[in-house]
């Protein structure tokens, strides 16, 4: 039993080991010292059943069962795939009437959920690359001298956020965008 206890010490005292492992790691290392269920309970500050099913999964799994969590387990999703679906393929296929893209706001009223929720689902699905490769062929359609050659979509780390208000341009098409416009071509 010494080896489990040296580690479950190193998960308790470890900045980065998740609250719940170390709350289930505090739970055995107090039930070696001996001490009753009611009692670690109350330190640990988790009820009494809490206690005792740790206790017991520990005893059958040792040390990796303090790291599991059974399916089921934990907050539900509030929003379909199928919406995060249509907000994607809205985001990258359509764009508000009068606009040239989706703002968080705009999508958000569009779709009939919050702002908060389209930038989570934006953050999660990249919206930025989407957003430049668009801006990108509209370029290209407006002057088919720009190159879209050597961009693979993917964003530049610190490019900004998904929320940004207009979507980026890649160097070589804002240098061609600022070439034309300096040529009197609008």
């Amino acid at each position: 039993m010494l080896v489990p206890v040296v580690r479950l010490e190193r998960w308790v005292a470890a900045h980065r080991t998740p609250q719940s492992v170390g709350v289930r790691a505090r739970i055995v290392l107090a039930a070696s010292a001996g001490k009753s269920n009611s009692e670690i309970a109350r330190e640990v500050g988790v009820s009494r059943p809490t206690v005792i099913m740790w206790r017991e999964r520990f005893a059958h799994g040792g040390p990796s069962a303090l790291t599991e969590t059974k399916p089921g387990r934990g907050r539900k999703r509030s929003i379909s795939a199928a919406k995060v679906k249509a907000i994607v393929q809205a985001t990258t296929q359509t764009t508000p009437p009068g606009e040239t893209h989706w703002s968080c706001r705009s999508m958000a009223k569009a779709q009939g959920v919050s702002a908060a929720t389209v930038q989570r689902i934006w953050e999660q699905h990249d919206r930025a690359a989407g957003a430049l490769l668009t801006a990108l062929h509209r370029l290209q359609a407006r002057e088919p001298h720009v190159a879209l050659s050597g961009f693979d979509g993917h964003r530049r780390p610190g490019a900004g956020s998904p929320c940004s208000p207009s979507p980026s341009v890649a160097p070589q098409a804002a240098s061609s965008a600022a070439s034309s416009s300096a040529r009197g071509v609008p």
